[in-house]
């Protein structure tokens, strides 16, 4: 899978694929977003980009995320959707 798959997602998708990429639960991801979100937002949001990216969970994601860029290390916080 390429970019192109990456470039489907939406700003606020990507940055949850960024901080699930780090290891971050749902619970880490809802209060990590700015503005936090409920914790069922979170789960729609990473629903939503595994269907997007057509990969059966968040381990699969994440290493797409990680084939395409440089690791972030778990306190990084994405603000650009990048």
């Amino acid at each position: 899978m390429s970019n192109d798959a990456l470039e489907r997602l939406s700003r606020r998708e990507t940055e949850v694929l960024a901080l699930i990429a780090v290891g971050l639960s749902n619970k880490e991801v809802a209060k990590t977003l700015i503005p936090p979100v409920s914790i069922n937002t979170a789960k729609g949001y990473v629903r939503a980009l595994l269907a997007k990216l057509g990969v059966p969970n968040r381990a699969a994601a994440a290493s797409l995320w990680s084939a395409n860029h440089s690791a972030p290390s778990k306190g990084w916080i994405p603000r650009d959707g990048s």
